[in-house]
């Protein structure tokens, strides 16, 4: 939702910028057509014949407006679509990475969950009953070693978290696997 949000956005965006730009465009040539359109003669002393002329000339500017508007409408319309595709094309790889991310926080979350359930398990045996000595033991044996494992969980995704801040030239593996 996030990501259709701001392709929108985008999209818009770049129509409202070529839509301005196309507008200062076809005003310039507008302007051009009817400054060069402009009759520049004298037919005679005649009214009529000046009319005529003045009525072509306003014929010509109008339809050469309509023409403009049609042809910017359309060109806005291609230019939208391919808006919505580039936009597409920017996202898509911030899409990909925000799923990459969703799939490893709920793979981390899993890895996770196994040692604390085991230490929760272990701690709760060892509470409720009257055990031994080497029963209660076996429990803290059990929870420590689930502890040590999500430490090291915990451990790779601080480090995981902090790559960003390496330096480019020092690559060391980091085992997330564990």
């Amino acid at each position: 939702m996030i990501f259709r949000r701001a392709r929108t956005r985008l999209t818009v965006l770049y129509i409202a910028l070529f839509a301005l730009v196309l507008g200062v465009f076809s005003l310039v040539f507008y302007i051009g057509f009817v400054t060069i359109l402009a009759p520049a003669f004298d037919i005679g002393p005649e009214l009529t014949s000046e009319e005529v002329a003045q009525a072509a000339y306003q014929t010509t500017v109008e339809r050469i407006g309509l023409a403009l508007v049609v042809a910017d409408v359309v060109i806005v319309v291609l230019v939208g679509i391919a808006a919505w595709i580039l936009a597409g094309r920017t996202l898509r790889p911030i899409d990909e990475a925000h799923g990459r991310q969703r799939r490893f926080v709920a793979d981390a979350s899993h890895e996770m969950r196994t040692p604390l359930a085991a230490m929760r398990s272990s701690a709760e045996s060892a509470l409720s009953a009257s055990e031994s000595a080497e029963e209660l033991r076996a429990a803290l044996v059990v929870v420590a070693r689930s502890a040590e494992r999500l430490t090291r969980i915990t451990n790779d995704l601080l480090t995981l978290a902090r790559s960003d801040e390496l330096p480019d030239a020092r690559h060391e593996p980091v085992d997330v696997s564990v």
